[in-house]
């Protein structure tokens, strides 16, 4: 839900939906047009928020005609659906045909900040699969931007605020206008509505809005024959998630979200709204609690969906397709890897029914296979099946270029299993492939040149590595300016080789950039952010740096130097995580004194990634490790959990 909302207004608990594109921060565009010929006759008399659906039919019209070139949300909200009820100082609905205002069957959850024509490309499809050959013009929908008064200190939206957890009730079931990098669950108001419609019980049954025809019962018995089941039962699980199909699922960005997702760190524009909605939640329920909940809520929806899409006897080639990939993202995000992996294994033999084994197409879901089978720690089979796609790629590929991918992707899991001759010979490959199609300082080079530096530093190879990454990220840098985002790995790869050719204040340096990177796009609680301040106190212990005063009271002088302290200490460079950083030991904090006196003891401690098991760090001496009663805070404590 995106509402520009009043400050002021009351949803249970003086709840306000004011996403971050909302009325007060809008962006501007071209003008657009006020006047619909869809648009005719208000409503007689106000309708309850909970049945101010609007058809898909009035959808697809309205988006045409007023939210084409890609405009936001937000903005057709500034520019069209403000102006247009100002006088009446009324609800969108309020304003169009009786005949496209209806209960609505699903309530629709979206973000602002992305284009209108996206939630009505994914909705659209969601339906065509979940309510195939419904009639347009009687399948309601629950859209914020038309059901709730847009303009602020009015009544009837304070009116319209306070029903919202009775509009999500109402409708059969909630759908999630997913983006690529999943920011609506970044979003309070999302989250929200993902714990609202999660909290319905488990199997209840939704009752069918009034004037709505039901569904044709689908025969969907599982695959180990279930009986059948009708379209709206779905397991009882009533949160649903959608994709434009333009959209392509960014796997890694997903699951850092999903890893670092915090209900009491979601965003509102306006940072009071945010405390309003969290105030309101804690009277209900713990955030500590609600995080996991919205999690689960996610996989079970995904889990569902899965099962639904299996055994769906009639959606066509093209939407079995899409649907598997978006959902297999998904589960991959959530790490259910061999649920994922049968969504892609069931993708390849689509594609096989449709055109042959040695095809294209293969190719990519084979690789997606070694993918989730790289992710369960089986590499021997991962091996096995990206080989298989690199043939048939090599054999069918109209040029070069399109080898390159399983290329990068075989020399990977070869470097997994410590095949590392092999795997540089992949990636050089790879690397000459690319260097030949889109030239030797294109950002295409960038992701092999760090997988090839990466390799050869962990051979011990530094002088040949450090070219290498520096170029990738020299690339980057002219491509994208110097504090983009996409910097982070390749400040961090940089970082880990400086310090490990000894030279700790120019790994100090890439570190603290790619940190300062992070944080400004991502915030301070981010899983990446994890992963460097861990190097950057590794960095720390192992060449016993001392502290500024105000960060920590130094290093006792027999720890003065790496080799003592390695020796004295009985260091062991691949150790599991010790139990007290796995507590997630996570945000910066400045040096703390007892009773205003000098620190007891140095306290120095690593951030962990607690997203791996496999992960490993240094032990380190007992000396540093934090203790309740310590006298000075951790170098590094920012929870990341």
């Amino acid at each position: 839900m995106g509402c520009g909302a009043s400050r002021e207004s009351t949803l249970t608990s003086d709840l306000v939906h004011d996403d971050e594109n909302g009325p007060n921060e809008l962006s501007s565009v071209t003008d657009a047009k006020v006047a619909s010929s869809s648009d005719t006759g208000p409503t007689p008399g106000p309708t309850p928020v909970w049945q101010c659906g609007v058809s898909l039919r009035f959808l697809r019209r309205f988006v045409e005609e007023h939210a084409g070139d890609g405009c936001t949300t937000g903005s057709v909200v500034a520019d069209v659906i403000i102006p247009r009820t100002r006088d009446l100082l009324c609800r969108y609905v309020d304003l169009i045909d009786a005949a496209d205002v209806g209960p609505p069957l699903y309530f629709i959850s979206h973000v602002w900040r992305f284009p209108l024509s996206d939630v009505l490309s994914a909705v659209s499809e969601f339906c065509a699969i979940h309510e195939p050959g419904s009639d347009e013009s009687t399948l309601f929908v629950w859209v914020d931007v038309f059901a709730v008064c847009q303009h602020a200190d009015v009544g009837q939206q304070q009116q319209d605020l306070a029903n919202l957890e009775r509009a999500v009730r109402a409708a059969r079931g909630t759908v999630l206008c997913m983006d690529p990098a999943g920011v609506l669950l970044t979003r309070i108001w999302c989250v929200y509505e993902i714990w609202k419609a999660a909290s319905l019980e488990a199997g209840q049954a939704k009752t069918q809005p009034a004037g709505h025809e039901p569904s044709s019962a689908l025969a969907a018995g599982s695959r180990e024959g279930s009986p059948a089941k009708t379209r709206d039962a779905r397991d009882g699980v009533p949160l649903h998630v959608a994709w434009s199909a333009s959209i392509v699922p960014d796997v890694k960005a997903f699951e850092r979200v999903l890893i670092a997702l915090d209900v009491a760190n979601a965003e509102a524009t306006i940072d009071a709204d945010r405390v309003r909605i969290l105030a309101a939640i804690r009277e209900q329920i713990a955030t500590s609690e609600l995080n996991p909940l919205v999690k689960q809520a996610l996989v079970d929806s995904a889990t569902s969906e899965s099962r639904f899409l299996l055994s769906l006897p009639d959606a066509t080639q093209l939407q079995r397709e899409s649907a598997f990939i978006r959902c297999a993202t998904l589960l991959q995000a959530v790490a259910r890897y061999s649920e994922a992996e049968e969504l892609f294994s069931r993708l390849v033999k689509l594609h096989e029914g449709v055109h042959r084994r040695r095809h294209i197409e293969v190719v990519a879901a084979l690789t997606s296979v070694a993918e989730m089978r790289k992710h369960q720690g089986d590499y021997a089979g991962a091996v096995e099946i990206q080989r298989e796609a690199l043939e048939i790629c090599e054999e069918v590929a109209d040029d070069a270029i399109s080898v390159s991918v399983p290329l990068n992707s075989l020399a990977v899991l070869l470097k997994l299993q410590g095949n590392y001759d092999e795997a540089e010979v992949l990636y050089r490959r790879a690397l000459r492939m690319i260097e030949e199609f889109y030239g030797e300082n294109d950002m295409a080079v960038t992701k092999v040149l760090n997988n090839l530096g990466v390799l050869l530093r962990t051979q011990g190879r530094i002088d040949e590595a450090e070219p290498l990454l520096r170029r990738a990220l020299a690339i980057k840098e002219t491509a994208l300016g110097p504090d983009d985002p996409e910097l982070f790995s390749d400040l961090n790869n940089l970082g880990q080789l400086l310090g490990a050719k000894d030279d700790a204040s120019g790994a100090e340096a890439m570190f603290r950039r790619a940190l300062a990177i992070k944080e400004a796009a991502a915030g301070p609680v981010h899983p990446d952010i994890a992963t460097v301040l861990n190097n950057l106190a590794s960095l720390f212990v192992e060449q016993a740096i001392l502290m500024p005063p105000s960060r920590c009271s130094g290093v006792p002088s027999k720890f003065a130097s790496r080799r003592s302290a390695k020796h004295t200490h009985n260091w062991h460079p691949t150790s599991t995580v010790s139990p007290w950083c796995n507590k997630g030991w996570a945000s910066s904090s400045r040096h703390a004194t007892t009773g205003g006196g000098p620190s007891r003891s140095p306290t120095m401690c690593l951030a962990p990634i607690t997203r791996r098991r496999s992960h490993t760090v240094r032990t380190l001496p007992t000396w540093s490790r934090p203790s309740p009663n310590a006298g000075c805070s951790p170098l590094i404590t920012r929870v990341v959990a």
